[in-house]
């Protein structure tokens, strides 16, 4: 990626933010499509249980709900890159011990902590360098 590729990426980043922050009070109700593929993605969670979870653009958690259904025993990282999306997230689920919510560009996770599990839906698509940045997640 050259630099004016970044400066693009970063331009888009932003309009995406503004647009789902604008849009994260109505959200859930505008939604079927992103609260159905989360269940159906669910579906395919891997049959183990896990110490550490990172999620990847929780938007309002429609994902989330399901990771805290399938592995009780974990301790989440949520993370979203618009801040409103991620106040939304955390409203509900209130009070939840093993719960982190941090504001996160999922294209820049880095290898600062090793996860058990990093779960995303519907967020990809809005990566600038989709298979970059999900190599730049993979340690093994």
């Amino acid at each position: 990626m050259n630099k004016s590729d970044f400066h693009k990426s970063d331009f888009h980043k932003r309009g995406v933010v503004e647009r789902f922050s604008q849009n994260a009070l109505g959200y859930e109700q505008h939604a079927r499509l992103q609260k159905l593929v989360a269940a159906r993605l669910a579906g395919f969670f891997p049959n183990k249980q896990y110490a550490d979870i990172l999620e990847i653009g929780c938007g309002t958690g429609f994902l989330t709900e399901h990771l805290l259904a399938s592995y009780r025993g974990a301790h989440f990282e949520i993370t979203d890159l618009s801040r409103t999306m991620l106040e939304q997230c955390a409203d509900k689920f209130p009070g939840h011990q093993k719960l982190r919510f941090s504001l996160l560009d999922g294209e820049r996770v880095g290898q600062d902590k090793r996860y058990d599990l990093i779960a995303t839906s519907m967020t990809v698509q809005w990566f600038a360098q989709p298979a970059q940045s999900l190599d730049s997640c993979a340690v093994f």
